[in-house]
């Protein structure tokens, strides 16, 4: 596969993880009794497989570019990779009460500082 498809796998992973967090978000409002429905088990899914395709997608653009060279990763890229695992926790934040209404802002932080780190490449 060349870079544009790495690009579009990484985009998917995107879409995917947003929208497991939203339906995460939006299920822990209904409070739905029991949390072993497929209406539940979704968002969760959608999270996890969207984190893995970002993962992937990031990894092989990153190989594909040949940003592994001697130099070692740019800074940006190490950056991206810490924000990808600050994503990873978000559903606990969403199970507690007091909590969970600042799992929206927190996951458009982090996807608002990948778009920068993405698109101006500072470091």
């Amino acid at each position: 596969m060349s870079y544009p498809g790495f690009k579009l796998l990484h985009l998917l992973g995107i879409l995917f993880l947003f929208s497991g967090i939203g339906g995460m978000v939006f299920m822990s409002y209904l409070e739905s009794g029991n949390s072993q429905t497929a209406t539940v088990r979704l968002p969760r899914i959608l999270h996890g497989a969207g984190l893995l395709l970002i993962l992937i997608g990031g990894v092989m653009m990153v190989y594909s570019l040949g940003l592994d060279g001697a130099h070692g990763v740019p800074l940006w890229v190490k950056l991206k990779l810490l924000i990808l695992v600050s994503f990873g926790p978000l559903p606990l934040l969403v199970r507690s009460p007091s909590k969970k209404r600042f799992v929206l802002p927190i996951a458009l932080l982090l996807g608002l500082a990948a778009s920068f780190l993405a698109i101006f490449k500072p470091f």
